[in-house]
Order: C-alpha cells, then structure tokens, then sequence
C-alpha cells in the first residue's frame, strides 16, 4: 500500500555531491515546539529526496530522541538506502562545518535560498505543513508545490507528510519508559480492526499557564477549565459526539464492535474530566449497542519549546500524544491556530475536523439557519481520501 500511495519513495536518486548532507536542528531559544519540528523534518525529507542527499536531525543535545523513534529499516536495504534514508541519527562529536556539502538548518521553515547549491541548483521547495490544514478557512496553496513533481514523480502533496513520516522513523521500544501501556495496550486498542477511533486533541492552555509557573519557580494547579478554555473542549466534544453519531448511524453492517476516543490536552484534569463524563457510556448503532471507551496518556502536558529547556520526558509526553492522535478514524482538533493536532493528522493522513466555536454557532442560528449534525459543529479542513482512492486503483493497474 505504501508503495502505491508513495511510488517516488521507492528509488533513491544520485546525490548530486558526494556525502552532502542536511543537518536539521530546532532553534535554540525557540518557542516553537513539536509540530514545527515535525514539519521541518518532512520539508527536509522531501527536499533531500529530490537531490540525493543524506538527511540528519535531533531535538537539540539535551533530547534522547532514539528513545522514542528508531530509523526505518528496510531488509533489503543497501548502504546508500541507509545512508540516505534511515541513518538520521546524529553521531557523537558529529561536525557538519567540518565536512563537505553539509548544511545546517535551525528555523522552522526550510527555505532552498538559505542552503548550498546542492539544494539551490537541484531542488524545487517543499512545502512546510504546520498551518496546511489548521482552522476554518485554509490558505495553503498546494499549486505552488507544483514544480517538485517532475523531481517526485507520483507526488501528491496531501500525502506528502504521511509518506515522509512513514519513511523515516517508528517507536522504539524504549517508548515504554514513558509509557509503560504504549505496546501492551494503547496501540493494540487504538489499531483494532472492530474499533471506531475517535482522536480528540483538546488545547487548554494549561501548558502556558504551567511554564510561566515554572519561571516563577512554582507548582502550577490544574483545575477544571473556564472561559473560552472550557469553550474549546465543549466545542471539541460537540464535534466528536456528533461525528460519533453520523458514523455510527451508518453502521448497519455491525462493522464497530466499540468506539474509542483517544483524549489529547495539555491538561490531566481535562483527560480525566472527559474520562469521567464520556467513559463508560453505551451507544446506539442502527442494530445493536456498543460501548464507549476512552484513553489518554499519563503525559502532564508541559511545552517541548525549546526556549523551556524541555528533558527527554517532557519530549516524549508530547510526541507520544502527537504520534498517538494520528492513529485514529478521525482527528478532532480545538479551533483556531493550535497546528499540533493537524501535523498529527497528516501523519497517517487522517481525515481533521476543527470544532465550531459555541459563538459561530449561535451567530449562525441567529441569521436562521439550521445547526444540526456534523456540519453545525465542525469543518472538515482536511481529507485526503480522494487521492489515497485514486493513487491506490492506479497504483494496482499497473
């Protein structure tokens, strides 16, 4: 299936200069954390995979990052493949200013103009996906991505993130040392065939709230939210309820043997809240009942920014939010700005819905119109259905 959905990913092109490698760092003092990391790492890929070169990056020196992913392997693989593709690891004492046609990039966005020739002469730009797909009203332009297929050919660039991703890395199976459950049971849970799989990523601000306490030299308190944080996750459940409900009234085959939600937050107490109120509960399918269920992770929510000086637990909480959240049916995300749980989505390619605001709603019933069903509380900002459709009837055609 990856094969089809992916064919460019298949034969490594010549490296245009011999051993040239990009090095890809997250800025020090940076307040971009985990979903612009993963974003400049796809953009990297995708550029590297059109001239050849190697690829390497880390989380900056303070972050064990082969704890949690492990490059991919292939059984078959050559000593180029490795070179190019899976060995991204970065060596100990490891010196790109000293090595030929090496290149190190530390900002968000990978931008051809800021690198050698070796990428200036033989690549066109990548795109970055941290804000493709994020809100109501999404400005990406993917025809100016164009040009990148006569170096990829078979590219698509809403499968673009997914196939990268599922190129590069998996978890490792250190991944239980913060996650006792992550092989045992959330994956298993989360991947069974009868389950439908609701991710709901839910933004609180609690992380905020906890770092500048943190600063102070305190202990933050995470109570049950209020004002438009409490908004964000009742507008992030009325979404999911009635995706929930739009599925499962369609389900007259008995495909669903239960539903999941798997709760992302910044806030223990909102997991824990939804677990309390939602967990538990039976719903009805066209022909039977099924239950509800819903997991989350242990992780306490605090940023990975590298401006915090975060430890490797504090990474591994949010990428194994991050990583978990793509493994669904379905990705619920807060409104607004918030990217973490739209990079989520596009790692599987997923399709995302971004919740309706409670105030967007009543504006709407005010100028009399209906709000009812899926499209009262949420929009669909991304969906790359269509194309795995198209690409996987291609790909076996041939």
């Amino acid at each position: 299936e990856f094969t089809r959905l992916c064919p460019y990913m298949g034969d490594l092109p010549k490296p245009v200069h011999p051993n040239c490698t990009l090095v890809l760092h997250p800025q020090p003092g940076s307040n971009e954390g985990l979903a612009a990391w993963v974003s400049m790492i796809v953009q990297g890929h995708l550029l590297t995979r059109q001239n050849g070169c190697g690829l390497k990056f880390d989380y900056g020196p303070n972050i064990d990052v082969s704890s949690l992913i492990v490059p991919y392997r292939k059984l078959d693989s050559s000593t180029a493949w490795e070179d190019q593709v899976s060995n991204w690891l970065i060596p100990p004492n490891y010196d790109c200013g000293k090595l030929s046609h090496c290149y190190v990039h530390s900002t968000a966005t990978v931008r051809i103009t800021g690198l050698g020739n070796a990428f200036r002469r033989y690549t066109y730009e990548a795109p970055n996906y941290r804000y493709a797909y994020v809100g109501l009203n999404s400005r990406f332009n993917a025809t100016l991505y164009e040009p990148i297929k006569t170096k990829l050919v078979g590219f698509d660039v809403k499968l673009g993130a997914a196939c990268s991703l599922g190129l590069l890395f998996h978890p490792s199976p250190d991944i239980v040392k913060y996650e006792p459950t992550f092989y045992s049971n959330l994956l298993p849970t989360l991947r069974e065939e009868r389950t439908l799989v609701l991710a709901v990523y839910i933004r609180s601000g609690f992380a905020d709230v906890a770092t500048a306490a943190e600063n102070r030299g305190e202990n933050a308190t995470d109570s049950i939210v209020k004002g438009h944080a409490r908004g964000h996750m009742e507008d992030s459940v009325a979404c999911a309820v009635a995706l929930e409900e739009d599925m499962i009234s369609q389900d007259t085959g008995g495909k669903y043997g239960r539903v999941v939600w798997m709760v992302v937050s910044d806030s223990p107490t909102v997991k824990d809240h939804l677990a309390d109120e939602y967990g538990g509960k039976h719903l009805q399918a066209p022909t039977r009942s099924i239950p509800r269920q819903i997991l989350h992770t242990t992780a306490k929510g605090m940023h990975t920014r590298p401006k915090r000086g975060p430890s490797t637990a504090d990474f591994a909480a949010g990428f194994l939010d991050w990583y978990l959240l793509a493994e669904s049916d379905v990705v619920v995300t807060t409104g607004g700005i918030y990217s973490f749980g739209a990079v989520a989505a596009i790692r599987t390619a997923r399709p995302l819905y971004s919740a309706i605001s409670a105030g967007a709603k009543e504006n709407r019933i005010k100028k009399g119109l209906q709000c009812q069903g899926v499209s009262c509380h949420c929009v669909k900002t991304y969906d790359a259905s269509d194309e795995m459709a198209r690409l996987m009837v291609a790909g076996a055609s041939k």
